[in-house]
């Protein structure tokens, strides 16, 4: 499992499963760490529209005078509900030890809370109420979330360990953050009572801080190692990664075979299309080819009906089966600074141009709709390969019958 996931994980455990997880106000991670947006296809939208809708399971249903005569409603059970948190929690006393991950002692009260932040998650948006479903042969939902939790908890105390063996502290400003999502958290949803907002994640405040801490320790251990936003890695290394890693990279103009309403043109309007396209590749043929890239910007700019181009201005950056098919053909036929034929797709004419990749290109989005560079890509996923490591160096010891935990058996079914 990537370490990179503890960007999500974390994000995660600090919603809690409560509405929060919907708001955007948990506020204690400074940095969106894991790359989420992949390089996206001509007939995307952009980035700002996808990043900004809410997940649909959390509109509410339209109102109506009176529910269909037909219509059932299927009762949505909560973890509460569906297991034994309250026993599960009490199995052992808070303080019994679980693990040893490194030097750090992972305790019960550490790696129920854990658990249960992850039953909600799995409740809440999946409406998993059975642990003994199988995820893959051979694998229950238990075997997942038990396997789940504790590289979680591995991840949290390697982070710390490291942070700490490298002489990265957090600062009085970080605390402050940390306390004022506290605060924000408690006032929101429950008058300001904190131990009331503790206990309904079923964890300590202490694991609550720890997990905060440890989404800001990621980021400074990236700046640390890459600079902030990935730095200090070189151009050269960044765009060798990029390669290596079987990215293509192309601009294009796309004349739209579908009107500005999303209507389709009429076949006079096509031929039309294509004749300009023609004239414009004429055109860029007869540029001396060192000004060929600056050109094919202009006629980009003043052509093409690409509904990316605003957030991607510097092109696409993909992988093989990102775009359709005639469009990755063309690119993969080019050779760096060459200018392909015109090509069709069902969206329309493509006229593709290959410049030089620049490790300050535009890559992608993260989930705030921020976009990244290739350097920042580069940068974030050599650092998790750098953390993978680490956490196949740490030493995992297991205390008592811990290892072979019942968890099926521990969160017995109260519904």
């Amino acid at each position: 499992m990537k370490l990179k996931l503890i960007a999500m994980i974390l994000t995660i455990s600090l919603c809690f499963a409560l509405a929060a997880c919907g708001s955007g106000t948990t506020g204690a991670s400074t940095t969106a760490v894991t790359v989420t947006s992949e390089p996206v296809a001509e007939t995307t939208e952009a980035p700002e529209a996808a990043a900004t809708e809410e997940p649909a399971a959390t509109e509410e249903p339209a109102a109506t005078e009176e529910p269909a005569a037909t219509e059932e409603t299927e009762e949505v059970l909560s973890v509460e509900e569906v297991f034994n948190l309250e026993d599960a929690e009490n199995a052992y006393t808070p303080d019994t030890l679980v693990f040893n991950a490194g030097s750090v002692e992972i305790l019960w009260k550490d790696y129920y809370g854990a658990i249960a932040q992850v039953l909600y998650e799995l409740n809440s948006y999946y409406g998993i109420t059975d642990l003994n479903e199988e995820v893959q042969e051979g694998m229950t939902i238990a075997d997942w979330v038990r396997g789940w939790s504790e590289e979680y908890l591995r991840q949290l105390a390697l982070l710390h360990e490291k942070a700490e063996e490298l002489g990265i502290e957090l600062t009085e400003e970080d605390q402050a953050l940390i306390e004022a999502d506290i605060d924000e958290q408690a006032n929101t949803y429950f008058d300001g009572d904190r131990e009331a907002l503790f206990a309904e994640m079923h964890v300590t405040e202490e694991l609550y801080r720890y997990q905060a801490e440890a989404s800001m320790l990621y980021d400074k251990l990236f700046t640390y190692y890459f600079g902030e936003d990935g730095q200090d890695l070189s151009d050269e290394d960044a765009v060798a990664y990029v390669e290596d890693a079987g990215y293509l990279y192309a601009k294009h103009i796309l004349w739209s075979f579908t009107d500005e309403n999303g209507a389709d043109l009429s076949d006079e309007e096509k031929e039309a299309a294509r004749a300009q396209a023609q004239e414009v590749l004429d055109e860029l043929r007869a540029e001396d080819p060192a000004n060929l890239g600056s050109a094919f910007d202009r006629m980009m700019e003043h052509y093409s009906a690409d509904p990316g181009l605003a957030a991607y201005p510097d092109g696409y950056y993909f992988q093989p089966g990102d775009m359709v098919a005639v469009f990755e053909d063309a690119a993969t036929e080019l050779a760096e600074g060459e200018l392909s034929e015109l090509v069709e797709s069902d969206y329309g004419i493509h006229l593709l141009y290959r410049p030089a990749m620049d490790a300050d290109h535009i890559f992608g989005y993260d989930s705030y709709s921020n976009a990244y560079t290739l350097r920042y890509l580069a940068a974030n996923e050599l650092f998790t390969n750098m953390a993978d490591e680490w956490m196949d160096q740490q030493t995992v010891e297991y205390a008592g019958d811990f290892e072979n935990l019942d968890l099926i058996g521990l969160m017995s079914f109260t519904a």
